[in-house]
């Protein structure tokens, strides 16, 4: 397996449908592939430090960028639309929960605060325990 270029990747998923989409650090950089052999390339619309990535049930991919207010969705890991949070933090992961809704959490212990939003584009902001500093997010079904 090659990859179209060599980039600092740093996150990949996978939806449903068994699209692979992954994320390049520093870059616009996107690869998608259909069966995890053949990539094929494309842009995020800006240039950032893309560190998360993430899709949830409906397909729709969304991908986070550190030390910024970037996120970008797209619902089909090719074309992506740019998205400014009200916060430009040290954005570090992002996951879907259990309702589907799409979480980031921000390692800033001076700005702990935790994003989430159902469609990707409109953000609800809530602080958590100040002084706390996360590496990642992650939801577990206890149903």
């Amino acid at each position: 397996m090659s990859l179209p270029f060599s980039r600092s990747w740093s996150s990949i998923t996978v939806n449903s449908s068994g699209r692979f989409v992954a994320i390049a650090q520093s870059t616009n950089s996107v690869i998608y592939s259909d069966d995890g052999i053949t990539w094929q390339s494309s842009s995020l619309p800006t240039s950032a430090n893309w560190i998360s990535i993430t899709v949830n049930l409906s397909g729709r991919f969304v991908a986070v960028a550190t030390s910024s207010n970037n996120v970008a969705y797209s619902d089909n890991g090719i074309n992506w639309t740019l998205v400014t949070l009200l916060s430009s933090t040290s954005w570090v992961s992002i996951t879907v929960d259990i309702y589907g809704r799409f979480v980031i959490i921000s390692s800033n212990p001076n700005e702990a605060i935790t994003a989430y939003s159902d469609n990707g584009i409109n953000w609800n902001y809530k602080n958590i325990q100040n002084g706390s500093s996360f590496d990642w997010v992650a939801v577990i079904n206890t149903t």
